[in-house]
């Protein structure tokens, strides 16, 4: 079996040799000379030569102080993740120890707690403390559900204003509607079946859905 051949490899100091001596190769058939001595080909010499040149001018350029900018900002990023990090735990732990200081303040122990009289109290905290620490971490350590929080919120708030659609009829229209639905031929009919006839007689004023809710704001609707 034929001995497995290694591939060749050269250290800094053979290039710099092997350049220096191709150098001084001024007559014709002396570097070819040089190469087959060596076992070298001409790709060897301008692979060498590139390299050699790119490794003068890398020298050449300035040299920015201080650590790599890759590492810089690395460096950077891990600081600001742990900042955060321990910014998120300050945050936690002033929640929690306001929750135990309301807690310890103003609620009484529990064998002498009469509970009617502690709900609206409990109340008042947690209304006062989730503005500042949260919804579900003031209901969790006062005992209170979420859904009671947010009930008793929008009792002392009031109810909700709704929102008038800017397709409502004005007063006037929705007051021609009642008109047609009062007229003589319509007496005890339903508003389905007046609408029904309207429309036979291409007179469109308004949808079915408006008829009743027009009937249903003065009390004549039995939908209502």
């Amino acid at each position: 079996m034929a001995a497995r051949t290694t591939r060749r490899t050269f250290t800094a100091e053979y290039k710099r040799r092997i350049l220096y001596q191709a150098e001084r190769c001024k007559k014709t058939g002396d570097l070819g000379a040089l190469l087959r001595k060596e076992g070298l080909y001409g790709s060897h010499l301008a692979s060498w030569r590139a390299q050699a040149a790119s490794a003068l001018l890398n020298s050449l350029a300035p040299k920015r102080r201080g650590p790599p900018k890759d590492l810089i900002a690395g460096h950077v990023r891990a600081l600001a993740e742990k900042d955060r990090v321990i910014a998120e735990w300050k945050r936690r732990a002033l929640r929690a120890e306001a929750v135990v200081e309301v807690q310890r303040a103003n609620l009484a122990a529990p064998n002498r707690l009469n509970v009617n009289s502690a709900k609206p109290k409990v109340t008042a905290l947690t209304q006062r403390v989730a503005k500042e620490h949260g919804v579900s971490s003031t209901c969790a350590a006062l005992g209170m559900a979420r859904s009671t929080y947010y009930r008793e919120l929008a009792r002392k708030l009031g109810p909700k204003q709704g929102r008038t659609s800017a397709r409502r009829f004005s007063d006037k229209e929705r007051q021609a509607v009642w008109d047609v639905l009062h007229e003589a031929r319509f007496v005890g009919l339903a508003p389905a079946v007046i609408h029904a006839q309207l429309l036979a007689e291409g007179r469109q004023l308004c949808s079915l859905r408006t008829m009743h809710r027009i009937l249903a704001e003065r009390d004549e609707s039995q939908n209502n």
